[in-house]
């Protein structure tokens, strides 16, 4: 799940790793898209992505969307102070309030191609302070995009290996009937 203020690039980030189209209308509600991602141990994945609407007016709508997700990128605007303050006293706020279990969760700093209103540091602080990455990007310059793989492959991993199977992930060199079961009833 993609949440941040309205205009910080979520949709462009959307737009990138799911390959489709982005035009500049504000996202209504909540936009779903898949993309699939190749991890080092052969396992393919396809990634469900929803990219939520940061205007004040959909919250009531995307905090139903906060449970049972395995992870939430929170995105703010280095070039806009406010929308990391948002970050820190609104989105996670509401974030941890909806959603009771962990999440691996990551912070993303978009628009490093524009001037710099949020220090790096600080930024870094709060993403270790709330168990989180940190990274830079640029959603339209796709700069610093492939981290999201690296991500995917954090949550993959941090999952028992019931629930990676259950979830339909298949190892490559694994045939399909000697993948395990997710539930065994004894």
């Amino acid at each position: 799940m993609i949440i941040g203020d309205s205009g910080v690039g979520k949709s462009t980030l959307f737009s990138r790793l799911t390959n489709t189209a982005h035009d500049d209308s504000p996202t209504i509600g909540i936009e779903f898209g898949t993309t699939l991602t190749a991890i080092p141990d052969g396992t393919t994945i396809k990634v469900n992505i929803w990219d939520t609407a940061g205007q004040e007016f959909y919250h009531a709508i995307v905090k139903n969307y906060y449970r049972d997700i395995v992870g939430a990128i929170f995105v703010f605007d280095i070039s806009n102070a406010d929308s990391f303050k948002n970050i820190k006293n609104v989105w996670m706020e509401e974030f941890k309030k909806y959603n009771q279990h962990f999440v691996k969760n990551l912070l993303i700093g978009n628009k490093s191609d524009l001037i710099r209103c949020v220090d790096f540091y600080e930024a870094k602080q709060f993403a270790e302070q709330n168990d989180m990455d940190y990274v830079e990007i640029s959603s339209l310059n796709n700069n610093n995009i492939h981290y999201f793989d690296s991500y995917i492959e954090q949550i993959y991993q941090a999952m028992p290996l019931e629930i990676q199977t259950g979830m339909g992930i298949l190892k490559n060199n694994i045939p399909r009937e000697e993948v395990p079961k997710c539930c065994v009833i004894n």
